[in-house]
């Protein structure tokens, strides 16, 4: 069964680390391993919260895009190229060219396989025993499934459905694939 999730649905809270705000699009049921899917505001230079033992994949959906600050050197962030990392590291965010959206899909490496990645073909998503698909809208609106999402909405898809995009559409899947078959979404 697919969920739509407009935006006037997401929680809203002050980012962890400060200096932006956090819109929590969608999140892991209670008592199952953990999984968040948020969209950032990043005003201002400063740090990216850390989640100790978590991974995030980070993608830049408005703005130039972002570079990172870390232990082990220099990444960048650049518009609808996710970037995955640990999210135990420290990093110091440096905006390239004025303010910066982006979603962050973070997940426990120990209990998900996970993917984030531009979507702007048809494609068939199914995810996979007591996982969860997500497609996040950033363009105009689009069809799952004969349901329309709205500009900005996420569709929650927990079975197998034909995601189409019009060509001037952008969209972003999130895929969480349980490691063991116990999780639970």
């Amino acid at each position: 069964k697919m969920q739509i999730i407009c935006p006037g649905e997401f929680v809203h809270q002050p980012q962890a680390a400060g200096g932006g705000s956090t819109r929590e699009l969608a999140r892991a049921g209670y008592g199952a391993p953990f999984w968040r899917l948020c969209i950032d505001g990043h005003a201002a230079t400063g740090p990216l919260a850390t989640f100790p033992g978590m991974t995030r994949i980070l993608a830049v959906v408005g703005g130039a895009g972002m570079a990172f600050d870390t232990p082990i050197g220099w990444m960048t962030a650049m518009p609808m190229q996710p970037l995955r990392f640990s999210a135990d590291l420290r990093l110091q965010g440096q905006l390239l060219a004025g303010p910066v959206r982006a979603v962050s899909l973070i997940f426990d490496p120990a209990r998900w396989n996970a993917r984030l990645e531009a979507l702007r073909a048809t494609r068939c998503l199914a995810p996979a025993d007591g996982g969860v698909a997500m497609v996040v809208c950033l363009g105009g609106g689009m069809r799952i499934g004969g349901q329309e999402v709205p500009p900005g909405a996420v569709a929650r898809i927990e079975t197998g459905e034909s995601v189409l995009l019009p060509a001037t559409n952008a969209a972003l899947v999130a895929d969480l694939r349980p490691l063991d078959h116990g999780a639970r979404r």
